[in-house]
């Protein structure tokens, strides 16, 4: 491991090559799933490296998350919204 690290040092770390796998886009949290099924197949057969895999799947994940919040927003508003005209109505 330090020899690895030092020999890094002296040389500069391998640059990464870009990872090109045949996804669908990501248009809501649900693709996500679809999606993280193709990278494992990808990676089970050779495809790309375990840690490709990986670095795809994360950006994968952030992705999903983003979605995920902005549904919960929509969510809430909508919610806050029907308790506003509740209190309106009460009045």
């Amino acid at each position: 491991m330090a020899l690895r690290l030092a020999f890094e040092r002296l040389v500069g770390a391998r640059p990464q090559r870009s990872v090109s796998l045949p996804l669908q886009p990501i248009k809501t949290a649900g693709d996500g799933a679809d999606t993280l099924a193709r990278i494992a197949e990808s990676v089970a057969s050779g495809a790309v490296s375990p840690a490709e895999g990986v670095a795809v799947a994360t950006i994968v994940e952030s992705a999903v998350r983003a979605f995920e919040v902005r549904d919960f927003e929509r969510r809430l508003e909508q919610v806050e919204e029907k308790f506003r005209n509740a209190a309106i109505v009460e009045e």
